[in-house]
């Protein structure tokens, strides 16, 4: 009877909703290219950094908001539940942009850049959860 309990999901509304979310994930993807931009341009013009420190701390924001999700995952699948971590990384990240737009010196912006790679450190990772956890009950 368990083997069952999904058949009565058609193939269209797997269709539907694997579409939604690889629109939402193109989305995420392309608001994070603009966030890399304006930061780089942010660091530059209103901060007056000179630009290669500029660089420095855009690509060290890039390559962290890639490699930190791996610890994440760890962390999550070791101690916590997906739904509450993807909740903490939305407040995470919502406070460090709100707060980018106050900043007015580098250690600010170093510490509310902070603040949006802990949201993106669960984010990315609570995604990937809650599309496994959807796609298992479907397969059961």
């Amino acid at each position: 009877m368990e083997i069952n309990k999904y058949k009565h999901i058609s193939l269209a509304t797997i269709k539907r909703n694997f579409i939604a979310l690889s629109i939402i994930k193109t989305i995420y993807s392309f608001s994070f290219a603009v966030m890399f931009v304006s930061l780089a341009l942010y660091t530059h013009r209103q901060l007056k950094l000179d630009t290669s420190h500029a660089a420095n701390i855009t690509g060290t924001f890039l390559a962290l908001n890639y490699a930190l999700p791996l610890l994440g995952g760890y962390l999550g699948n070791k101690f916590f539940n997906f739904k509450k971590m993807f909740i903490f990384g939305l407040v995470a990240q919502a406070i460090g942009l709100f707060l980018i737009s106050c900043t007015s010196n580098q250690f600010e912006l170093i510490t509310c850049l902070s603040l949006v790679l802990i949201g993106s450190l669960v984010n990315k990772v609570s995604m990937v959860e809650f599309i496994s956890f959807t796609v298992s009950q479907i397969i059961k």
